[in-house]
């Protein structure tokens, strides 16, 4: 879940690399108590560089939630013929997809033109993607800790959204509130993304996701529900 593109660019893909290559990311992945699963990296035909900027994106939301630190169990490589630049599961899994298959130029052009035509953030680079991924992980750990059930997409998030979209907007009057769909529509398409939701007007969770990401590359200047949402997340995640 997460992180998909818009569309592909096409080819791209590099050779298999060599396990020695893996050896760095490997340690440093050891040193963060995570699992690095070495032969289905190699088997998704995975750059290790992109390995590393993976660990780089966990240990930045480490570092501003302390509460996540350790919770990332294994990083492995998408299976079957999924579209998705990565995706994360609730069992403290990443699994890298087509982020780690494309060449660095065919991932810019094709990060380029996801952001130029609004589906990802303004302002957010590839490696961002797993800042991204990282807001899955900790709503699926808000998610385990105040409803015990990591799995519950939604659960969190719509919580965080209303509130953080009351914090700009006070009239607004409920999550269907067309006011919450243009703030949240002001971050990205992605962040609006329709779908299996169930009880809600959209995938609530992508909005929290994408804020995360927009606010960890844009900061203060990130769009104003994606600031609300970060302020919001923090106060959940000390309380």
């Amino acid at each position: 879940m997460g992180g998909r593109g818009g569309r592909s660019h096409g080819g791209g893909s590099r050779t298999a690399p060599q396990s020695s290559r893996y050896d760095a990311v490997e340690r440093l992945a050891r040193q963060m108590g995570i699992y690095l699963n070495v032969g289905s990296l190699q088997r998704g035909n995975i750059n290790p560089i992109y390995v590393n900027e993976t660990l780089n994106s966990i240990q930045y939301i480490y570092t501003h939630f302390p509460i996540m630190t350790g919770r990332v169990q294994y990083i492995d490589a998408e299976t079957g013929s999924s579209r998705a630049y990565a995706s994360a599961g609730g069992d403290g899994g990443l699994h890298i997809g087509l982020y780690g298959r494309l060449s660095e130029r065919d991932l810019q052009r094709q990060w380029e033109w996801d952001v130029r035509s609004g589906f990802h953030p303004q302002g957010t680079k590839p490696s961002g993607i797993f800042i991204h991924e990282m807001g899955h992980q900790i709503e699926a750990y808000l998610n385990a800790r105040d409803y015990g059930n990591a799995w519950s997409w939604g659960t969190t998030s719509s919580e965080i959204v209303l509130r953080a979209a009351r914090k700009i907007d006070p009239t607004i009057t409920g999550l269907r509130d067309p006011k919450v769909y243009a703030l949240a529509s002001d971050i990205s398409r992605y962040a609006v993304s329709r779908g299996s939701h169930g009880q809600y007007p959209w995938q609530v969770w992508e909005t929290l996701a994408e804020a995360v990401q927009d606010f960890s590359s844009n900061d203060m200047n990130a769009k104003p529900l994606s600031i609300a949402i970060w302020e919001e997340l923090k106060r959940r995640a000390r309380r």
